[in-house]
């Protein structure tokens, strides 16, 4: 999952409009094809350096797992605001949240030799 800049039009003054997209891809075989997800539309206005750990952080949120950033407190919370503006868009276009997978934990087999 990632955001994408896409050239939507030009307006009456031949001025190129851009339109960001939350887009998801997917292998068909031996191709891979992408999917918009969201539209975010041309006035996001969320810093494009930013936009990959968005996408990340929107990944996590979906499949149920806790944020794992570690960058600056500024900087983190820049990204949980947009991540949670993009995953209740998300929501409101009836995008499911995944169940979260179960916590595995490694016995080690009774053998004197196992350390």
């Amino acid at each position: 999952m990632h955001f994408k800049r896409t050239r939507t039009y030009t307006d009456a003054h031949r001025q190129p409009r851009y339109s960001v997209r939350l887009v998801k891809n997917q292998r068909h075989g031996d191709k891979i094809k992408q999917t918009t997800l969201l539209n975010l539309g041309t006035h996001w206005a969320v810093d494009p350096t930013l936009w990959k750990a968005v996408a990340q952080r929107v990944e996590e949120s979906l499949a149920g797992q806790q944020a794992l950033l570690d960058s600056e407190p500024a900087v983190e919370a820049a990204v949980e605001a947009a991540a949670e503006e993009v995953v209740a868009l998300l929501r409101s276009r009836g995008f499911q949240l995944a169940t979260p997978s179960p916590t595995w934990h490694f016995s080690p087999p009774n053998r004197p030799d196992f350390a």
